[in-house]
């Protein structure tokens, strides 16, 4: 019996993708959930919306989780999250997955962040952390948390 186990656990991980098995829980029920109806003009549409925070004696923390579909050419700039960022507000992790329509996925690289700095008239520490899946295409699945 305890090899017949490990050979069903050997299978899955050969078979299911790492990324896959790699993603939290809150995305699968997002991917499980059917599409909502929406109007033929929207160019994507938000799957889960989420952002909870948490005032503790260091500060406040902020989480985040969001997931959007791509519905035409227009709407893979959907597939972005943008955050700002400053010196009282730091993002300490940003993970991403793209779930393309053929089945298949990536994650977001490490490196795919980046950092700009706002322009203005003045000086200010205040910057913008971006990160956005360029491969999106029509019907993918963007998940940013």
């Amino acid at each position: 019996m305890k090899v017949r186990t490990a050979l069903v656990l050997l299978i899955l991980l050969l078979v299911v993708p790492r990324e896959t098995r790699s993603q939290p829980d809150w995305v699968k029920q997002t991917l499980e959930k059917p599409p909502p109806q929406v109007d033929k003009r929207s160019s994507s549409v938000i799957l889960h919306h989420f952002r909870s925070i948490e005032i503790g004696p260091s500060g406040a923390h902020t989480e985040v989780r969001f997931a959007v579909r791509v519905l035409n050419t227009e709407g893979k700039a959907a597939a972005t999250v943008i955050e700002a960022t400053g010196p009282d507000r730091k993002i300490d992790n940003l993970k991403g997955w793209l779930y393309h329509s053929d089945g298949s996925s990536e994650k977001l690289p490490r490196d795919g962040w980046l950092e700009v700095g706002r322009t203005g008239a003045y000086y200010t520490d205040s910057r913008f952390l971006m990160a956005r899946f360029v491969a999106a295409r029509v019907g993918d699945v963007a998940a940013f948390e």
